[in-house]
C-alpha cells in the first residue's frame, strides 16, 4: 500500500554550527586542513621549480620564500597546525580508550593526561629528528 504522506524534513540553516561553541571549535579545527593543503601545494610548486630549472631553483625558491605573502601564509598555517594538534591531542583520550589490565581487580582506564603527554613527547621527538636530519643533511 502506498503512503501519500510527506516525510518530515527539518530545515537546517547554513549557520547551524555557530550556535554552540563546541561546534565552532570543531569547524575551525576542520578548516585548518585548507591551510595545510595550501602549504602542501606550495611545497609541490617548489619541487616543480627544482625539477624544471635545477640551476636557478635555489635562487627562485629563496626569492619566493622571502616574499611577505608566503611568510604570512606559512605563519598562519603554522598557527592553524598547532591549533589542530592541540585540539586533537585533547580529544584523543575520548576517541581512543585504552585499558590497562590490573589483575585480579579487573581493568582500569589509562588517564587522559598520560595520552596527551605521550602525544606531545612523540611530536617533539619526531620534530627534533626531522630538524637534526635537515641541519646535518645540508
Amino acid at each position: 500500500m502506498k503512503s501519500y504522506r510527506k516525510p518530515y524534513i527539518r530545515e537546517v540553516s547554513r549557520s547551524w554550527w555557530m550556535s554552540d561553541p563546541f561546534y565552532i571549535k570543531y569547524m575551525v579545527r576542520e578548516a585548518t586542513a585548507v591551510l595545510n593543503l595550501i602549504v602542501s601545494i606550495e611545497l609541490l610548486v617548489f619541487c616543480l621549480i627544482a625539477a624544471i630549472d635545477p640551476n636557478n631553483a635555489e635562487r627562485t625558491i629563496s626569492d619566493l620564500i622571502q616574499s611577505p605573502a608566503i611568510i604570512i601564509l606559512n605563519i598562519i598555517a603554522l598557527i592553524a597546525a598547532m591549533y589542530h594538534a592541540i585540539t586533537w591531542f585533547n580529544l584523543m583520550p575520548k576517541a581512543v580508550r585504552i585499558f590497562q589490565p590490573y589483575p585480579p581487580q579487573g581493568t582500569r582506564l589509562i588517564p587522559a593526561g598520560f595520552y596527551i603527554i605521550m602525544l606531545w613527547c612523540i611530536t617533539l621527538l619526531a620534530s627534533a629528528i626531522i630538524a637534526l636530519v635537515l641541519i646535518f643533511a645540508v
